[in-house]
């Protein structure tokens, strides 16, 4: 398994190589610390790249959920090679400086997500409405949104976007809560959109907007409010 993972990085490390413009140096970046971290810690291993970069989020981080081994192939060589390591949160930074402190001052924290724009005005005349997107599997523990709502007795319209992971055992239970929240839960309107594409989802959340300030503008113009 670990030859054939090695072969397969020189494979990958190749593709990268010949995608290279001209003589200037090119930025490489990783956006899992997985396989093309090995195969780019191999082009800076044969002096083609100087250095490269790459985020780190949970799969490609925590060595225990390998199945079986325990282990991810060539971590240390990675961490040798790699010039900078930016972990999507604290715990995570600390994970590998715990479990590599020769290679600490490599790791930082650089959280996902936006730039805080601020609470959004709650409006007492709209339906207050979740949107949540994520497959939906146990490492994401969309489960506790089913668990707040059902303590919930105000009108909420609850939308996720995300399909179902077919290899998650924790599914049927999923389904089992939510079918019991549709039955018990009147004041919660549910909608399930699936999987979409990125820039479908940025479409859909630009959609959401308008129609939700298309409401608000229909409920200030109604004289009966």
């Amino acid at each position: 398994m670990l030859i054939s993972e090695l072969a397969r990085a020189f494979y990958m490390s190749q593709i990268i190589y010949s995608n290279k413009k001209g003589d200037c140096e090119d930025i490489y970046v990783s956006y899992w610390f997985n396989q093309w971290s090995t195969a780019l810690s191999v082009l800076v291993c044969q002096s083609k790249i100087t250095k490269y970069f790459s985020r780190v989020h949970g799969a490609d981080l925590y060595e225990e959920r390998v199945p079986v081994i325990k282990k991810l192939p060539y971590r240390k060589f990675q961490l040798k090679k790699i010039s900078k390591l930016f972990s999507v949160s604290n715990k995570g930074a600390d994970y590998l400086k715990n479990r590599y402190p020769l290679y600490k001052n490599k790791i930082f924290t650089a959280r996902l997500g936006t730039h805080d724009a601020g609470v959004n005005p709650f409006k007492v005349d709209a339906v207050f409405t979740i949107l949540s997107c994520a497959t939906i599997r146990n490492i994401k523990r969309i489960d506790l949104i089913i668990k707040i709502l059902e303590h919930i007795e105000f009108p909420i319209r609850w939308i996720h976007i995300g399909a179902e992971s077919v290899n998650d055992p924790t599914i049927p239970n999923f389904k089992k809560c939510l079918s019991n929240l549709k039955n018990n839960k009147p004041n919660i309107e549910l909608r399930f959109v699936g999987a979409l594409k990125n820039e479908d989802v940025l479409i859909f959340i630009g959609m959401s907007q308008f129609i939700f300030l298309l409401a608000l503008v229909k409920l200030k113009a109604c004289p009966c409010r």
